[in-house]
Parts: structure tokens; C-alpha cells; sequence
């Protein structure tokens, strides 16, 4: 039979006065870092992370297990809430066996650099409680039935059922055998509920062999950002569908057994999602869907974000989740995800035709008639658009926004300065702007930016205004660009005027207001060189006088200057740097 993939839920253990060396010394010889580590460079803590008692997935760890799974757990990472998209914060280095509240336990220790980018936050969140719980995943091959010794998969007996044997009466539970491998461990919020029971479809995960790190196999085609609803190809007819603020996510059934992924193939793990989907009567035949995962307060739908934090047991305003089915990726054992469009929804509507209160309205049209239904049905997230005679999929908003990568960071006295990489057509570029925000980010994060224009160069991109706005959901990866680029905001125009014969005025015009170059004429100008400039406040003389005009290209700030890239009169690269001459203030052009 299958592996099977198995989580719990634990809590943080209490932190120690002081490091004693003999945990430094298992560091060392166990993680073995290329540099050795000491107690003023590290960070320890330690959890309580798995019992001999039955927990609240009806599995148990017999104390005969304890041994194999300490080991185990050696040289395992640590994440935050399970985010594999992310890199660990911390790795485990020792696990020891030992008794607890009338219970065995295994207590991990785990360590942290204390110079590293989060690493004094970490220990606040932990110390102050916000960390306070900590979720084991890991590989096992049987789940042994505590009643008749079985496979619980095959036999009848269930979790928390109560069952006579003998003349006794036992609660039925299963012993985790055969554990293979410790995928990670992490910090959460909060955990699963003592006792609370789950279907026999959502006790486990199967797993195929090879697809454990991608078990996302079928990808539907990408939602390409738009900005302009004229950009999608005019010979076709489409399926317009509201797009709702949620998370986005996939739900499979396969072989009889539920999971949940973000996007990205990423396991979605919340227990407050297990009676919120046995509760919705799904069709019993194996399928994936792509589904909007929906949170309310009152009437209000609440940002990504917080569904994610509520599913997870965080801080959230959502009282309330609904989902909306929005595509297809498999029915059955055939891979729908490459199919056209309409063809998808015709899949879609027979597979819940019982169900049509789950699917997220749907409306086809023609290219013609695409603009007046977008106003018609478009929600403050826009349109989703499907090509219905191809597989291009679309996300038209109206608000300038898309998602990027973040590349690098820097700290300083009122936030970080980031570089992000964005994709266009597949390829990932490397944003030129330099992006300044009071957001904690870190290297490999998705957030949410807004700008008034994208510009491919090439090898690069140009962001006009940038501004980021928050961390993207869960799962999520870059907007691909390609639709939403355009040279043309970014052209602005620009006059050189010769004043007199040794006086000229370069006009940028709403970039950076006029330039009066002194002891040079236009002529001279374009020859290049290093000229002294000072403002030109002058407001009443109109640009229409002028002799010569071109374009900006570009335009890239510079320390306290900029660079620019000029066509026309002037052709070529410029930079504008202030310098201060005899105390008085010019500028460097």
C-alpha cells in the first residue's frame, strides 16, 4: 500500500536559563556547520513533540517507536506554519525520550542563528508566546488498528469509535508503523483540538511514490494579469467569471482520500477545514478543482491573509468560510487541465451538477460583448477570464497591481530598500528599481505591488511609482507581465531651448521641472560632457518655444540623483546629481 503523510500538533517547550555546552557540542557534531557554533551565536529552544497518548487524529505513538523517531528527527528543519515555499528558520540537532504528565514524550531541541535576518524576532514571537505550539510532519507506512492489529484503512474499525472485544469495550485508535522519514517540523499558532475526530477521508494523506515534493501533477494554464480588457485575442469567445477577494487553493479526492494544496502543490493543513468540507456532501468520484476559499465577517469578504490566518488558527476578523469551484485540473484519471475552456466548465457542471450552489457563476461571451459584462460582474478583484475555445486564462482588475519576488533586501533607519524579479513568459527578470517600504520582507517572499506602469527592457523591468502593499497569500507565485506591459507611460517628452547665446534651457517636462545650463549653447550640449545646471523657475515660459525635443526613455534614481535615458535632440545616457560649489547648491548633468 501507500505511504501515508502524518501531522500533529505539539507545544513549545520552556527555554533554559543558559546553554549548557553539552547541547553546543551536538550542534557541532551533529549538524556539523562549517563553522563551529558558541552559545553567544545561537539561539536554543526546545518542543514536546510527539506521545505515547492518542491524539486528536486517533493515531498514537507506541513508546517502542520512540527510539526510531528521536533519530529521526536529527538534522530535520523547522518552519513557520508549514510554508515550504519558504526557507527553515531553524533545524532540529538532538531529540531525547522522556516523561511527561503521565505520558512518554519526545523533547526536540532545535537552534537559530542569532545574527540572522529574523533571528530576534523569532525569539520574541517565541518567548512571548506568539509561537506557542509547534506540528511534526512525517512519513509512515501503516497505520496498525489498535483492535484488530490491521491496516485501519482496510479494516472496519474507526478512530474514536467504541467497539466490545471480549467482553470489554475499547476505543478504537491506530498506532503509527513503519516511519519512514521526518519531512519537517513547525512553529504554528495553534493547533488541533484534544479528541476532535476525523472522517476516515481526512485521517490521511496517500502519497505516490515520486510525488511527495509535487503532488500538484496537473497545472491549469496561469491567470495572466490584465490590466487592459482589449489586450485578450478578439477571435475568441470567453467564459467571464467574478473573481472574489479569497484564497486560492486546489482540492483533490483521489482513491477515496481529501487533500487540500495551495497553488503551488504546498499541503494546506487546517483542521477547522475538515468539517467545513465532509459538511459540504462533495461528488464521490476522484476529482481536482481549483476553488476560491472564501472569508466573511457579517456580509464583508476579508483579504487572503486572513482566511489563511484563520485557517490556521490566528488572529482574523473571518467568522464565516465559504468556497466557490472555479475549474477543473482531473475527473477521474483524466488530465482536464490542458482542455479548452468550455469544454473544462461542461466537466465541471456534470461533475456537480447536484452541487451547482458551489460553482462560481460563469457567463459566455463574445469578445464584443467581453467589456460590458466585466462592468457588469466585476467585484473589487476584478474578472476572471477563460479563453473558451483555448486554454488561456485571464485575471482582469482594474486596480494597477501585480505580484513580484523579492530578490534582495537592505535595512535601514526607516525601513528596507528591496530588488525584486518579476516574469514574462515564463522568464524571470530582474526588477531595476530600487523599492523602499516600511513591509518586513524576506528573500523569496511574494508581495503585492502597485504601479502605474510596467515596462520590459529587454533582460529587465522598469516599474513606474512602485509601491508594495503587502505580503501575497499563501502559495501564490509572480504575475506573469507580459500583458500588463506597456512603453508608453513611461515616455514622457522633453525640450532643449537656447536662451540666449550662452544660455540653455533642457525642460523635463513633469519629470524633474526645468534645467538652465549657463556658458554653453544646445550645440554644445549635445556634445556631452560634464555642464553645471541650476533649477530654472521660470514657470511662465511655455515649452512651445522650444528648438529641439525628444524623449525620456527611462528614467532610474541614483543616490540623490537620477540617471536617464534621453532619444531624439539629445540621445544617449544622462545622469543629474546635486553637488554643492562654493557653498552654493547646482547640479551635475
Amino acid at each position: 500500500m501507500d505511504n501515508l503523510i502524518g501531522r500533529l500538533t505539539a507545544e513549545l517547550a520552556e527555554k533554559d536559563a543558559e546553554i549548557p555546552e553539552t547541547l553546543l557540542e551536538k550542534i557541532n557534531r551533529n549538524i556539523a556547520p562549517p563553522e563551529r557554533l558558541t552559545a553567544e551565536m545561537v539561539h536554543i529552544r526546545a518542543m514536546y513533540i510527539v506521545s505515547d497518548r492518542v491524539n486528536s487524529f486517533g493515531g498514537c505513538f507506541p513508546v517502542e517507536e520512540h527510539e526510531k523517531l528521536a533519530a529521526l528527527l536529527i538534522d530535520s528543519p523547522v518552519l513557520v506554519g508549514h510554508r515550504k515555499d519558504s526557507l527553515p528558520i531553524a533545524r532540529n540537532f538532538h531529540a531525547e525520550r522522556t516523561a511527561r504528565g503521565n505520558a512518554n514524550w519526545i523533547k526536540v531541541y532545535f537552534y537559530w542563528l542569532k545574527d540572522s535576518a529574523d533571528g530576534e524576532e523569532i525569539r520574541k514571537n517565541i518567548d512571548g508566546g506568539i509561537y506557542k505550539e509547534c506540528s511534526i510532519s512525517f512519513i509512515f507506512g501503516l497505520p496498525e488498528c489498535s483492535i484488530c492489529g490491521n491496516d485501519m484503512r482496510d479494516c472496519r474499525h474507526q478512530p474514536f469509535a467504541e467497539y466490545e472485544t471480549g467482553g470489554v469495550k475499547k476505543v478504537a485508535h491506530f498506532n503509527y508503523r513503519k516511519i519512514e522519514k521526518v519531512l519537517e517540523t513547525s512553529l504554528v499558532y495553534r493547533g488541533s483540538v484534544e479528541n476532535t475526530s476525523l472522517t476516515n477521508e481526512l485521517a490521511f494523506t496517500k502519497v505516490v511514490a515520486g510525488e511527495l515534493e509535487n503532488p500538484d501533477r496537473h497545472r491549469l494554464p496561469p491567470l495572466q494579469k490584465l490590466w487592459d480588457i482589449t489586450k485578450v485575442p478578439p477571435d475568441e469567445r470567453y467564459l467571464a467569471l467574478p473573481a472574489y477577494e479569497s484564497l486560492k487553493a486546489h482540492l483533490y479526492k483521489r482513491s477515496g482520500a481529501l487533500s487540500v494544496t495551495y497553488p503551488d502543490g504546498t499541503p494546506l493543513d487546517s483542521e477547522l477545514l475538515v468539517p467545513f468540507l465532509n459538511r459540504l456532501k462533495l461528488p464521490t468520484s476522484d476529482f481536482a478543482v481549483e476553488v476560491s476559499l472564501i472569508g466573511y465577517r457579517g456580509k464583508e469578504r476579508q483579504s487572503a491573509a486572513d482566511v489563511a490566518s484563520y485557517l490556521v488558527g490566528g488572529h482574523s476578523p473571518v467568522r464565516r468560510l465559504e468556497m466557490k469551484v472555479f475549474d477543473i485540473l482531473e475527473e477521474g484519471s483524466d488530465n482536464v487541465a490542458s482542455e479548452d475552456g468550455a469544454h473544462r466548465r461542461k466537466r465541471l457542471e456534470r461533475l456537480f451538477s447536484s452541487l451547482t450552489a458551489l460553482l462560481a457563476p460563469a457567463t459566455a461571451v463574445s469578445y464584443s460583448e467581453l467589456s460590458q459584462v466585466v462592468d457588469k460582474i466585476a467585484t473589487r478583484c476584478g474578472v476572471e477570464i477563460y479563453s473558451a475555445n483555448g486554454s488561456e486564462r485571464f485575471l482582469f482588475t482594474y486596480r494597477r497591481s501585480a505580484r513580484f519576488k523579492v530578490a534582495a533586501l537592505e535595512q535601514f533607519s526607516r525601513g528596507f530598500r528591496y530588488r525584486l524579479s518579476g516574469v514574462s513568459q515564463g522568464q524571470t527578470l530582474p526588477v531595476n528599481n530600487i523599492i523602499c517600504s516600511t513591509h518586513r520582507l524576506a528573500i523569496g517572499d511574494i508581495c503585492e505591488l502597485e504601479t502605474a506602469g510596467v515596462n520590459l527592457n529587454g533582460d529587465s523591468i522598469e516599474l513606474k511609482h512602485p509601491r508594495i502593499t503587502a505580503l501575497a497569500a499563501a502559495g501564490s507565485g509572480p504575475d506573469e507581465l507580459r500583458l500588463i506591459a506597456s512603453e508608453s507611460v513611461f515616455r514622457r517628452r522633453y525640450a532643449v531651448t537656447a536662451l540666449s547665446r550662452n544660455r540653455t534651457l533642457i525642460d523635463f517636462r513633469q519629470t524633474d521641472g526645468p534645467l538652465l545650463l549657463s556658458h554653453c549653447s544646445p550645440d554644445q550640449v549635445q556634445q556631452g560632457g560634464w555642464l553645471l545646471a541650476d533649477r530654472y523657475d521660470n514657470n511662465s515660459r511655455s515649452v512651445t518655444e522650444s528648438g529641439h525635443n525628444g524623449t525620456v526613455l527611462s528614467r532610474e534614481r541614483c543616490g540623490e540623483g537620477y540617471r536617464f535615458s534621453l532619444e531624439g535632440y539629445l540621445k544617449g545616457n544622462f545622469i543629474l546629481r546635486p553637488v554643492r560649489i562654493k557653498g552654493m547648491r547646482k547640479f551635475l548633468f
